[in-house]
């Protein structure tokens, strides 16, 4: 399962992967696995916050102090009322519910969210998807993870890329906000028009074009003198080949 938090705003974004994370119960040798329940977050006072939780293969209940990775389960399709979701247990918004919190911000709390950067305080995240055998079309941008014949659970295999931009200021700057939020509200999500236009326009381009506005300052409420402090850096994390 995975779970990308799509809203007006910051993005925060949960999936399990093979990736360092921490073990707050010791479990024995044999039951310690590779993976981890992984997630990225703007922390209610800004700043970007890692969760690395280490999960074993025992097969134990999700809780604060760890537990094992749950694979999707779904219903039996012969039943009366048959259907495509998988069981709300089974899904990381189900089975982590304190750790990753309730829609559409998912401030869970955990012990073990740790803080990246106090200096980053806008994050947002869209898909590159791959071509299309049904329809033969090229690879695309969108916000959602998955093209438009599948709306249903499907993993991310339509995904060949996951893009994430960030936006951050130095302390020193900062302190001239006075409101963190402002960096935030001020700079745009991408629309599904954005992302279709010829070329493509993803959140670096769109957050520098708003930068470079006359006026931006004055209608964001930040000191030109922080304005120009603000850094923008985009990536995109390629998770298979076209």
């Amino acid at each position: 399962d995975y779970l990308f938090s799509k809203q007006t705003g910051n993005d925060s974004m949960f999936f399990y992967s093979e990736a360092p994370a921490y073990f707050a119960r010791d479990p024995s040798p044999s039951d310690r696995s590779l993976l981890g329940l992984i997630g990225y977050r703007i922390a209610p006072d800004s700043g970007l916050e890692r969760l690395g939780k280490g999960l074993g293969w025992d097969g134990s209940p999700s809780g604060e102090a760890g537990g094992a990775i749950i694979f999707l389960t779904y219903p039996n399709r012969k039943a009366p009322s048959p259907t495509n979701l998988p069981i709300p247990e089974s899904t990381l918004a189900g089975r982590w519910r304190r750790t990753i919190g309730t829609p559409p911000h998912y401030r869970g709390v955990d012990d073990d969210y740790h803080l990246i950067s106090p200096h980053i305080y806008r994050i947002e995240v869209c898909f590159q998807l791959g071509a299309d055998p049904a329809t033969g079309e090229d690879a695309t941008f969108s916000n959602n993870p998955f093209t438009p014949l599948h709306r249903d659970y499907c993993g991310l295999k339509d995904v060949r890329s996951i893009i994430v931009a960030i936006a951050l200021m130095d302390e020193s700057s900062a302190q001239l906000l006075g409101d963190s939020n402002k960096i935030e509200q001020s700079l745009p999500d991408p629309t599904d028009s954005d992302l279709n236009a010829n070329p493509p326009k993803l959140m670096a381009t769109i957050w520098r074009e708003k930068l470079s506005t006359t006026g931006f300052a004055a209608e964001a409420n930040i000191p030109a003198a922080a304005v120009g402090q603000i850094r923008i850096y985009q990536r995109s994390f390629r998770l298979k080949q076209p």
